[in-house]
């Protein structure tokens, strides 16, 4: 079975309890921005989503329009599009931020449409990195942390059954598969690889001190250690909660970014390649792709916060009619690299 039947099958049940299969009115998040890139035979789209967004007419009029540029693709018979993903893990109270995303919705999109000319996937890595997240941020929040169930990938987790172990094993697992890509790429993809696995590294060293300074063992429950760190706050910076949550961030996220990385510069049997994931990583990617040689026209910015269903024809997406000039948004955006 694929990952997106999966998902469909396991949480398909669960949107149909809370009243409708794609449960539109209650989706948060919105594509604000569009950077492209061309190589000598592709056109690379990344769809930046601000997750803040919470306007309930536009997440519908972006499905809408999501729907409408699928369907388009498939009136090309030349026309062969990837759609490589960020779908966030979802748990019994909707998405991570207790709402749905505009992200968590592209599987019933696509199980939605007859489609032969777009493959959706899903390169989420953060299988439980990004669930322990969210029960910190629920902690933060005083909001309770008990037996939360949350679906993502083909893996059920529940809070109560989380340690830290399980997040070592998972940021393990993954920085020892993405140093193996690396060797498969040329010397100057390489290096942009070393640079984001230093990165991850830097901060899986610190997310272990921190464990040690807290004295947090390896098979500690996520939800024991959350209520532990619940009122301790440093002398200087932030609280332990902010303090963990970045960690597990700044340590993961590199990860995530060079396995879209990867498979982005190696999909090379699509002409259109589009990607759908944070603000953040997308902004990463671009930077990315820059400095691996591909081609960068610009950025579509929303006017707005957020894009428009005309804005999502990406035909109309020519260099003449991009907002940015090459060396401004890419200076902007090394920044974060």
């Amino acid at each position: 079975m694929s990952e997106n039947a999966f998902f469909n099958r396991l949480c398909l049940p669960f949107f149909l309890l809370m009243g409708s299969i794609l449960p539109e009115n209650r989706l948060c998040g919105a594509f604000t921005k569009i950077n492209f890139f061309t190589n000598d035979t592709q056109h690379i789209y990344l769809f930046s989503d601000d997750h803040s967004i919470q306007e309930p007419h536009v997440n519908q009029e972006q499905l809408k329009a999501v729907k409408a540029l699928l369907d388009k693709y498939e009136t090309s018979p030349t026309m062969k599009c990837l759609i490589l993903a960020e779908i966030p893990a979802t748990c019994g109270l909707g998405s991570l931020s207790n709402r749905y995303t505009i992200l968590a919705a592209l599987p019933f999109i696509f199980n939605s449409l007859k489609l032969n000319n777009t493959t959706l996937k899903n390169y989420e890595i953060r299988t439980t990195t990004i669930p322990v997240i969210h029960l910190i941020q629920r902690a933060d929040k005083n909001l309770p942390i008990d037996n939360l169930t949350y679906y993502t990938q083909n893996i059920i987790l529940t809070s109560n059954n989380i340690t830290f172990n399980d997040i070592i094993t998972e940021y393990t697992t993954w920085f020892t598969a993405i140093t193996a890509l690396k060797n498969s790429h040329p010397a100057k993809t390489t290096a942009l690889f070393d640079e984001k696995l230093e990165d991850s590294k830097e901060f899986f060293e610190q997310f272990n001190s921190f464990l040690h300074d807290n004295n947090i063992n390896e098979s500690t429950l996520v939800i024991n250690a959350i209520d532990q760190l619940a009122h301790r706050v440093y002398e200087q910076g932030p609280n332990a909660f902010y303090r963990l949550e970045y960690l597990l961030h700044d340590m993961i996220n590199p990860l995530l970014d060079l396995w879209f990385f990867h498979h982005l510069i190696n999909a090379r049997d699509y002409n259109s390649l589009i990607v759908m994931a944070g603000g953040y990583h997308a902004t990463v990617l671009t930077a990315l792709l820059f400095r691996a040689g591909y081609c960068y026209k610009g950025a579509y910015n929303a006017k707005d916060c957020y894009l428009k269903e005309s804005e999502f024809d990406l035909n109309t997406l020519l260099p003449s009619s991009l907002l940015k000039s090459v060396q401004t948004a890419i200076l902007k955006h090394l920044s974060f690299i």
